[in-house]
């Protein structure tokens, strides 16, 4: 035992156990999605066999991950922490129970066809109550790993509420070329830091386009129906309409319209300077985005609400939008194929500097409302 081992910080232990957390979640989200394709946790399909063999294997390296981290100052933190090795601690009781039940599962139907009906029964007894065992336990680490997301979460929004933006953006290995390409940026982006939760919501009541934002998302949905057109005839061959409709509304409608809703903003913010108009047109587009299925990093948004911003010069809420475009930005290079990763790294680095450049003049022209 090492007594003179370092405590680690909470934002330390965070980027070292957020990653297991986030393997074990995606791990566990994979299973159960075979599961309900399977229909049951009895399941010996291909791909369920593959999700389970996955959990039981990952879990494990996952559970020995976890025990090297260090333990972190803050008391959430620690709970946290003790949280996320008794989920990782029940996951590998219920891979083990799992591992058990489909032994059985072989065994009994050599049982039930070659022995007696004595013999039989107590096989499909013995196989009824694994599953039981195995159904409670993969149940109970369900719940558990949901708590430790919760406890997570709160320690991550303490500990980034008191963590220099800088610091989090170099923890993303590209957000850390970023910053050493542009001087000053990382100083510039800790200067009075107004914290991470964006300074709006969403928009509460039925949102409605006007003309100029209505024709920008039917253009845009149209070059989607063309895009998709082959693909969504090839998929829908056979479906009832209503089926066809949904499948149409999700991959052609919903996505057209956020690209309509952005694109108006862009130009209300760039070509025509009405600022508080693309602002409107932002506020729809997130709002219509977050009540869809996400689709993905989109760095261009966050780029362009700082854009704005800064037209409406309100420098505070600009540099807490900058802060956000880095991060994305960031993440959106550590995602990229490498083959493109050097246009984007170039590309958007001359973005975020224009950003920063146009911040400092008005900063030093004292236009801060």
């Amino acid at each position: 035992m090492n007594i003179l081992r370092k405590k680690l910080s909470d934002y330390e232990w965070l980027t070292a156990a957020m990653p297991v957390f986030n393997e074990q979640e995606r791990l566990v989200d994979e299973f159960e999605g075979a599961i309900s394709e399977q229909g049951s946790t009895e399941g010996t399909g291909e791909a369920f066999a593959e999700a389970f063999f996955q959990l039981y294997t990952q879990t494990r390296r996952n559970w020995k991950e976890a025990t090297k981290i260090g333990t972190p100052s803050g008391s959430p933190a620690k709970q946290a922490q003790k949280s996320l090795r008794e989920s990782l601690k029940l996951y590998r009781l219920a891979t083990k129970n799992g591992r058990q039940l489909f032994r059985l599962l072989a065994r009994v139907s050599l049982a039930t066809a070659s022995l007696g009906d004595a013999t039989g029964r107590f096989a499909r007894f013995n196989l009824a109550f694994q599953h039981t065992l195995f159904s409670g336990t993969l149940k109970k680490a369900r719940e558990s790993l949901d708590s430790t997301g919760r406890l997570i979460e709160g320690v991550e929004k303490e500990t980034l509420s008191q963590t220099p933006p800088s610091k989090v953006i170099a923890a993303i290995p590209f957000g850390k070329e970023l910053l050493d390409r542009m001087e000053g940026a990382a100083n510039y982006l800790d200067s009075g830091f107004a914290g991470w939760e964006p300074p709006y919501a969403p928009i509460v009541e039925e949102v409605q386009y006007d003309s100029d934002e209505q024709m920008e998302v039917d253009k845009a949905i149209g070059v989607k129906r063309d895009e998709y057109y082959h693909l969504v005839a090839e998929i829908t061959e056979g479906l009832a309409t209503e089926n066809r409709l949904k499948l149409e509304e999700s991959i052609i409608e919903m996505p057209g319209t956020a690209d309509g809703l952005l694109k108006a903003a862009s130009i209300r913010c760039r070509e025509n300077g009405d600022y508080p108009g693309a602002l409107s047109s932002w506020f729809k587009w997130f709002t219509h985005r977050s009540q869809g299925d996400g689709w993905g990093l989109n760095p261009d948004a966050w780029v362009l609400l700082t854009e704005i911003y800064i037209g409406l010069q309100d420098i505070p809420k600009a540099k807490q939008m900058l802060v956000f475009a880095f991060t994305m930005v960031a993440t959106e290079l550590e995602q990229s194929t490498p083959n493109i990763r050097g246009y984007l790294l170039s590309n958007r680095s001359e973005q975020l500097g224009q950003l920063c450049r146009k911040l400092r003049i008005l900063v030093s022209n004292g236009m801060v409302k």
